[in-house]
């Protein structure tokens, strides 16, 4: 999501909460990127993680609500939240979790990020 940095973080903040609706008990982890990007609150349905590994994948559920489109593929197993433009490290992390072959996670990522599709 890019665009005004306060408004990329209501669409981001929204979402979580949607999420939050249809899917509790989702694992979220919320990577910081850019020093100037807002904060982003995870909701206390979710289940906060502070670091995720690819290896700390949860058992995948079934697809209803939001995060539909994603599981369509396969199974949403997490989020991850990156507030602001990831880091060489965080793009590194974002890209073991949600890219191809990564584990399965889907990203969220409220910034610039290069090859984010």
């Amino acid at each position: 999501m890019t665009g005004e940095k306060a408004v990329a973080r209501d669409v981001a903040q929204n979402l979580l909460a949607e999420i939050a609706r249809t899917r509790p008990g989702t694992p979220v982890t919320v990577l910081r990127g850019t020093a100037d990007a807002p904060p982003l609150a995870v909701p206390p349905s979710l289940q906060h993680l502070p670091q995720v590994t690819p290896q700390a994948v949860t058992a995948p559920v079934p697809a209803q609500g939001t995060a539909r489109g994603a599981a369509s593929r396969r199974p949403v197993r997490g989020l991850v939240v990156v507030a602001g433009t990831p880091n060489g490290r965080e793009a590194a992390e974002l890209a073991a979790l949600c890219g191809p072959g990564g584990a399965g996670w889907t990203g969220l990522v409220y910034g610039e990020a290069q090859d984010a599709h």
